[in-house]
């Protein structure tokens, strides 16, 4: 990915959900509405578990401080390395 030596680089791709039927459960509310804010958690919580986990890990190695994350509507969620 021609990134600096001195950076951790790391591509990682999770799919621990059954997608058709998180697409199903999702067209069960109305565009207009957004989906309810657990959604994620109830449908991808082991990727998002696992993306916390992998950050976590990161961030213990860099000794690097672990921030909040926000999801889209700025609500704080899970936790990722700074």
């Amino acid at each position: 990915f021609q990134r600096p030596a001195e950076e951790l680089t790391a591509r990682l791709a999770y799919v621990g959900f059954d997608g058709a039927k998180a697409l199903a459960a999702s067209e069960l509310f109305p565009l207009d509405q957004g989906l309810p804010e657990d959604f994620i958690d109830l449908w991808c919580g082991d990727v998002i578990e696992a993306t916390q986990r992998t950050a976590e890990w990161v961030a213990d190695k860099r000794h690097g401080k672990v921030v909040p994350l926000t999801d889209q509507r700025g609500k704080k969620t899970r936790r990722a390395a700074a």
